[in-house]
């Protein structure tokens, strides 16, 4: 079984490698053709039977939308500039409602890491009063209402845990006692105090900067008031790295740095309990102050991980500079305790590092051809970390001029205590990580085991997060594990505990970083063409793909039928649909759709030439031109 696990590996690694060297830009993921089709629709609400809608693309505004700035049109919509806190566009036409919508191209303003977009609604019924107000940040959206009810005021949230997509599609519904809001096609809502009031009015709507990092330019292409009328979300076909329909996959990839053997047997026991997977990049060398694997009882307590289905890879070898009989000294000793190393790692800009010696030729401290055979290389480096947390926006596998033909993999943007230490304000993990199942995401976070524990003697608890739950925080650079609470009790903390047994209402992909690396090697290679009768899939490389997963957040009206067999949409935990399919080594399938009972929108029968255009897993380089195209057609 490992021998063909590694022959496996051995081949993806070769189609990575072809990958790397034929790349135009040394940054670049993939060569994406994307193409307009007539008759696919732009993604975004539709409010059936409304009682205003507004036309952007007729080349003149609406007299109701005030832009603060100078405007253009296109066949798009409406550009309007944004030159910080407060600018943008503003609509103050009162009207009788219990929805609306607007669909926006934010990729413009959201350059600067710090930008966000606000989209604001002020909404009257009598002498209550509700505004409710949309900031989509470059890695979370904050949701709030500030409502006056009966002369009692307060505010609610329903914060989400989302990367921006470059689009932004907002739908407010309001009725008494409750408000929903759904951003691109995901769902959520907040209570408010009942008042027996059920005629509302939208007084006036808001997109602008929100704050002075958010400049450029927004288009607006939609804007839609409804009035008990019904609506509904449109969506294409995505694909993703998570096989087989399942929800998503959270996976670690834990550094050596300060780890203590309790927390092995810890996490053990939360994967056997709860699935939790990952890779831990081990040190086989100790020093003054931290543990490898050549410590006799930190060896077994990461073999009880190992066994409970982790990976171990290496992480440079050791805390120090290590030379080239060191490092081969140091895989051997590993690879004999644990098997196969999966994954290499740098440490923090050590001689051996591939951004410092381990990369020049002839040098003491060379490497690269050892951890090109190891197949999975992360670096020291601030591209070695996605510009998102989901992976399936930039896929996992890239390369640099600099290193070659090293097949380099990338993580998650920041480490997992996103999730679960600041759960949104509403303080809910559920409704915080409410996408996740939704966009089918792939989270691989790098972290280090500390940040999941904490420790308790005989003065009280710490961590080395910030104070939370009654646990101290303990710094950081004086958590020494061969001297500082070696003999005290460690804990798993009650966030992360918390945000396990949320995981377990999910169908979720747990797999190992090297799992995920080699999936992802493979899909960003696959070609997928949607147009409104057919679905192309390419699988250009010589690997058969299973449970190749495409999803959509709108129930789709078809299922798909190859050579007479038919394949259903399911729904998966997040409300978002999926079909699943196997892909030969060098096959082209042509699904055609056939119409089902199902309640979602048809696609337009009017293809014109039948162009389709590509599902790409996104280049952040390419990222906005693909948005461009799709919302414009080819520059």
């Amino acid at each position: 079984m490992e021998e063909r696990k590694d022959e496996r590996r051995s081949k993806v690694l070769a189609i990575a490698l072809v990958i790397m060297l034929t790349s135009v830009a040394a940054y670049s993921l993939v060569s994406v053709k994307v193409h307009r089709t007539s008759g696919i629709p732009l993604t975004g609400y539709e409010i059936l039977d409304p009682v205003l809608e507004e036309d952007f693309t007729d080349g003149s505004a609406p007299t109701a939308f005030l832009p603060t700035t100078s405007s253009s049109f296109s066949r798009g919509g409406m550009t309007f500039d944004v030159l910080g806190k407060g600018s943008g566009l503003s609509v103050r036409k009162p009207v009788s409602m219990d929805k609306a919508s607007v669909s926006l191209d934010i990729t413009g303003v959201m350059r600067h890491k710090d930008a966000a977009v606000k989209v604001s609604f002020h909404i009257s019924s009598g002498e209550n009063s509700y505004l409710v107000n949309v900031v989509q940040f470059r890695h979370h959206v904050d949701i709030g209402c500030d409502f006056v009810v009966q002369g009692f005021s307060g505010t609610v949230y329903d914060d989400m845990f989302y990367d921006e997509r470059g689009v932004l599609n907002v739908l407010l519904e309001i009725r008494d006692g409750e408000i929903g809001i759904g951003i691109n096609g995901i769902p959520g809502k907040m209570e408010v105090p009942s008042s027996g009031v059920t005629v509302f009015s939208l007084e006036k709507v808001e997109m602008v900067g929100e704050n002075e990092m958010t400049k450029g330019h927004m288009t607006i292409s939609s804007f839609q008031v409804g009035n008990g009328s019904p609506h509904r979300y449109i969506d294409v076909l995505h694909k993703t790295i998570v096989p087989d329909g399942k929800d998503f996959c959270f996976t670690l990839h834990i550094h050596a740095d300060r780890a203590y053997p309790k927390m092995f047997e810890l996490m053990a026991e939360e994967a056997i309990e709860h699935g939790v997977h990952g890779t831990y990049d081990a040190w086989y060398f100790s020093h003054l102050n931290q543990f490898g694997t050549d410590d006799a009882v930190f060896r077994e307590a990461l073999r009880e991980l190992n066994e409970a289905g982790w990976d171990v890879g290496i992480h440079a070898g050791g805390a120090m500079d290590l030379t080239r009989e060191k490092v081969i000294a140091a895989i051997e000793n590993i690879s004999a305790e644990y098997g196969p190393i999966s994954t290499w790692s740098d440490h923090g800009f050590r001689q051996q590092d591939i951004c410092e010696n381990g990369t020049t030729l002839g040098s003491i401290y060379y490497v690269k051809d050892l951890i090109k055979d190891i197949g999975a290389v992360c670096s020291h480096e601030w591209h070695s970390a996605s510009s998102f947390y989901d992976l399936n926006l930039e896929g996992m596998s890239y390369s640099r001029a600099e290193y070659g033909d090293l097949p380099l993999f990338r993580v998650s943007f920041g480490q997992a205590l996103m999730f679960y230490q600041n759960p949104g304000r509403q303080e809910d993990v559920g409704s915080w990580l409410r996408s996740w199942a939704s966009e089918r995401s792939v989270f691989v976070n790098h972290d280090y085991f500390p940040y999941f524990f904490y420790v308790t003697n005989a003065t009280g608890r710490f961590s080395v997060l910030p104070e939370d739950d009654g646990i101290a925080q303990f710094p950081w650079s004086d958590l020494n594990p061969r001297k500082v609470f070696s003999d005290s009790a460690w804990h798993m903390l009650p966030s992360f505990h918390e945000l396990l047994n949320w995981t377990g209402d999910h169908n979720i992909w747990y797999a190992t970083v090297r799992d995920v690396y080699d999936r992802s090697c493979l899909l960003q290679q696959v070609e997928v063409y949607e147009s409104p009768t057919r679905v192309t899939v390419k699988n250009p490389t010589s690997l058969p793909i299973k449970g190749f997963t495409l999803y959509t957040k709108s129930p789709p009206w078809y299922h798909l039928v190859s050579d007479g067999n038919k394949i259903e949409a399911e729904k998966g935990t997040g409300g978002s649909w999926h079909f699943v399919i196997d892909i030969g080594p060098n096959e082209t399938l042509t699904l055609e759709k056939e119409r089902n009972d199902m309640c979602g929108p048809q696609l337009s029968q009017d293809l014109g030439n039948e162009t389709m255009f590509a599902l790409p897993v996104l280049n952040i380089q390419d990222r906005h031109k693909i948005i461009l195209l799709l919302k414009f057609g080819p520059f």
